[in-house]
């Protein structure tokens, strides 16, 4: 996620006790999606059923609020939507809750254009309600 600002503003606001937070962004086909690690989906119900990385978590990104004791604080979460918008968002929100977060830049719609493994379930996910 990049937000731009005068490097004095920036400066200014560190001073007067500001703090600037950070959120890493790895390109979807570059991230390590396999060992322990969450891969949150914060797509709508109706996309992840349509095509999914295999084991993601589907917690629609308006959802979040509802759903965060769901979420493993213990292990890295890297949140993916379609394109970018959704997945910026939901890694804010959940970084300033403590989560150690990844936003996955490009989205599943760069993981598929890209050739990767993708999961089709018609069922409906946990976190939808």
């Amino acid at each position: 996620i990049v937000a731009y600002a005068a490097a004095d503003s920036v400066q200014a606001y560190q001073e007067s006790g500001g703090v600037v937070e950070t959120i890493e962004d790895v390109h979807i086909t570059d991230a390590d999606l396999g060992g322990d690690v969450t891969v949150l989906d914060v797509r709508k119900s109706a996309e992840h059923g349509a095509g999914s990385i295999e084991g993601a978590c589907n917690i629609v990104h308006t959802h979040l609020p509802k759903h965060f004791e769901s979420i493993p604080k213990d292990k890295p979460v890297h949140i993916h939507c379609q394109g970018g918008t959704r997945s910026a968002y939901a890694s804010a929100m959940l970084k300033r809750l403590g989560y150690e977060v990844v936003n996955l830049a490009g989205g599943f719609g760069a993981w598929a254009q890209a050739g990767k493994p993708v999961e089709i379930s018609d069922a409906e996910t946990a976190g939808q309600s």
